[in-house]
């Protein structure tokens, strides 16, 4: 993804307001928006915002890299409507995205301008469900994802340093570096029957996948003649662990990466014609990540996103 805008929020109630250093005065922890969390008739999360003031439900991907309004929703808010800046190609569940708003967004207490791609439509929406919120957003945040009590919690990300882990003072805590990728993406180290796997998260993932180039490479298994169809059965792993949180008999199915492991961060000649010389352009490419987990996973964890830190926080769900 290129040319992620970036968003500022101001809380103007919780009286955060630019993430600056005159918040500094305490560094406890500080929640400033809490929200509910519900399950939609397809399956998805869905957290309650308002858009300029109207009240919907977007769904909650912090897998996506970008937030998303649909077209007929921004239309109903009388947003008007600005083109994407040349060079940026965006896509929301598989539809490409050419345009976007600014509207004031509010979540949970917290309101302020953000930039929102206008999503054509969504797959299998519930009647409900008029949006994405995605990592760009989120990230200005600490985030607590805690489904065990169905909530969403964000937090300033001005605290004293490694002190988030509040609901627990005796539970394991798995700690591990946030990676991110480009502009947008972040990733884990997880280890899947012992091997280092990088792993994306996404709250909107009905079950954990794992790219078939690195079922070959790392464990040898060969790509099922029906991977990625809805007939594909799961892999057979023993664990998947994370600092000493395991996930016994891990329910992992197949999916073709069609980068076949080849990016990384590197550049490559644009080769779409173009119509002179000058208007070549250099692409980087960053590819799929080894490993998707989704709700299975996050729902047997509680989990914090220190995206100041660049840390991830995890216990069991039901740590006391």
């Amino acid at each position: 993804m290129a040319n992620i805008r970036t968003i500022l929020f101001c809380a103007l109630a919780a009286g955060l307001c630019a993430f600056g250093p005159a918040q500094a005065a305490s560094c406890q922890l500080k929640m400033v928006g809490s929200m509910d969390i519900y399950t939609g008739s397809n399956g998805r999360l869905l957290v309650p915002v308002t858009v300029e003031g109207q009240s919907g439900y977007f769904r909650l991907d912090i897998g996506s890299p970008i937030s998303a309004i649909v077209a007929s929703a921004s239309d109903n808010a009388g947003l008007k409507r600005s083109t994407l800046s040349y060079g940026t190609t965006l896509h929301v569940d598989e539809h490409q995205v050419i345009e976007q708003v600014a509207p004031e967004l509010g979540l949970g207490g917290v309101k302020g301008d953000v930039y929102l791609a206008v999503a054509p439509r969504l797959e299998n929406p519930d009647v409900r469900e008029i949006g994405v919120l995605g990592f760009d957003v989120l990230r200005r945040f600490d985030v607590e994802l805690d489904l065990l009590h169905n909530k969403l919690n964000l937090f300033s990300p001005d605290h004293c340093p490694n002190q988030v882990v509040y609901w627990t003072q005796s539970a394991p805590v798995a700690a591990l570096p946030i990676q991110t990728k480009g502009f947008a993406d972040f990733s884990v180290t997880m280890q899947l029957d012992g091997k280092d796997v990088q792993t994306a998260i996404s709250s909107a993932t009905h079950h954990a996948r794992l790219s078939t180039y690195v079922a070959g490479k790392l464990f040898g298994i060969a790509e099922p003649a029906d991977a990625g169809s809805d007939t594909s059965k799961p892999y057979a792993f023993k664990t998947l662990s994370v600092d000493g949180l395991t996930f016994m008999n891990p329910v992992i199915y197949p999916y073709i990466d069609p980068t076949n492991g080849r990016c990384g961060g590197g550049s490559y000649e644009d080769k779409t014609p173009m119509h002179s010389e000058a208007h070549g352009m250099i692409m980087r490419c960053f590819g799929e990540d080894d490993l998707y987990i989704g709700l299975p996973e996050l729902r047997k964890l509680r989990v914090f996103f220190d995206f100041s830190e660049k840390m991830l926080y995890a216990t069991v769900a039901d740590a006391k």
